[in-house]
C-alpha cells in the first residue's frame, strides 16, 4: 500500500505542525479528522478531491498536512479493501455525490436522515452571505461586510437548527437500542 507522509496539525494551541511521519495510506486516511465519520468509507472522487488540497485543518479538532497527490481507481480498491478490515464500510453513494460537500450532505442524509435538498439548500445559502461578507472586505466596505456577516450567522444558525433535530433524533434512537 503506498505510504504517505505528512504532519500532524495539533487540536489546540500554537498552529505549528509536528515533524513529519510516513505510514501507510489507510493510516494517513484515519488521522483525517472526520473523513471517516460514520466508519463509512468516501468514493474515489472525494478521496482525491482531499488529497489533492495538501491539508486538512479542523480547527481545535486538528488536522494534517501533506504534498497534495491523487490515488488510481486500483489503489483506492485496496484502500477500501484495507479500511473494511478495520471496520470501515463502503457503501456506493448516488451518482450526484462526487465532491467534498456532496459527500458530507449525502453521508448525513444516509446515517441521519436528513433530506439532502434541503441541506444543500442551507448550505448554499451560508456559503452566499459568506462569499458576499468576504468580497466586501475585500473592498474595504466594512458596513456592508458587517451585514452579510450577521446575514451569514442567520443562515448558519437556520442550518444548524435543521440539522440539530435530525441529530438528536439519531442519538436517541442510539441510546434506545
Amino acid at each position: 500500500m503506498k505510504k504517505i507522509t505528512y504532519r500532524y496539525l495539533p487540536p489546540v494551541g500554537p498552529r505549528d505542525p509536528s515533524n513529519p511521519v510516513t505510514k501507510p495510506l489507510a493510516d494517513f486516511v484515519e488521522e483525517i479528522p472526520y473523513f471517516l465519520a460514520f466508519n463509512l468509507i468516501p468514493p474515489l472522487s472525494v478521496m482525491n478531491e482531499e488529497f489533492s488540497t495538501g491539508e486538512d485543518d479542523a480547527g481545535m479538532s486538528g488536522g494534517c498536512v501533506w504534498e497534495p497527490f491523487t490515488i488510481a481507481k486500483e489503489e483506492f480498491d485496496e484502500l477500501v479493501r484495507e479500511l473494511q478490515n478495520r471496520g470501515m464500510r463502503y457503501v456506493e453513494p448516488p451518482q450526484w455525490v462526487t465532491t467534498k460537500t456532496d459527500w458530507h450532505i449525502w453521508k448525513f442524509e444516509y446515517e441521519l436522515g436528513i433530506p439532502s435538498d434541503e441541506h444543500y439548500r442551507l448550505g448554499r445559502e451560508e456559503d452566499k452571505w459568506n462569499d458576499l461578507k468576504r468580497q466586501a472586505g475585500e473592498a474595504g466596505d466594512q458596513e456592508q461586510m458587517l451585514e452579510y456577516h450577521l446575514k451569514a450567522v442567520e443562515a448558519g444558525q437556520a442550518l444548524a437548527e435543521f440539522v440539530s433535530a435530525f441529530v438528536e433524533r439519531y442519538h436517541a434512537k442510539k441510546q434506545d437500542s
